[in-house]
């Protein structure tokens, strides 16, 4: 009887341990995932949208504005020469990548860069994923949309994984 207890605890002190880990690991990946979308700056996603129109100087005292996927469907307001970068996870390995729809007009903003970055934690095993970076600049004042498809370019008609879209207007 005194040996089946001592298992039983065993047992359920190895599960409460492993419960922790994990919880503990979850969090990390987080604090990671953060800043790899916003290259090592502290930005907190709550402290500057909350869903609404956003102005670039409530968020950023600079020239550049980073987004996500969580700024999908947003309206930002630029000036001339202000930068956009748009930092979306992706997975080219699956055929599948994201693609600047010919909706958006470049002569409002104009797409300077574009480049896979595979996930620094996981960059040596293959098939692992990453984001995808754009770089836009405003070059005249208008109105337009940001437009981004994560579609599969070889094939013809396929359906569209996700769309990013953001509202961009240039004063």
């Amino acid at each position: 009887m005194f040996k089946i207890r001592k298992i039983k605890n065993i047992v359920f002190v190895s599960l409460a341990l492993s419960i922790i880990a994990l919880a503990l690991s979850s969090c990390q990946d987080v604090t990671e995932t953060q800043t790899e979308y916003n290259n090592g700056d502290s930005i907190n996603q709550t402290e500057y949208n909350n869903g609404d129109s956003i102005n670039q100087t409530e968020y950023n005292n600079g020239d550049r504005i980073y987004l996500i996927e969580y700024d999908n469907g947003d309206s930002i307001n630029l000036k001339i020469n202000d930068t956009v970068e748009i930092n979306l996870e992706s997975n080219p390995t699956t055929g599948y990548g994201w693609f600047l729809s010919d909706k958006t007009n470049e002569s409002i903003v104009s797409l300077v860069d574009s480049e896979y970055i595979a996930s620094e934690k996981d960059e040596k095993m293959v098939g692992v994923g990453g984001y995808e970076t754009f770089t836009f600049k405003a070059v005249s004042k208008g109105e337009t949309r940001i437009i981004l498809n994560h579609e599969r370019p070889s094939e013809e008609d396929t359906d569209l994984l996700e769309t990013f879209e953001v509202t961009i207007s240039v004063d």
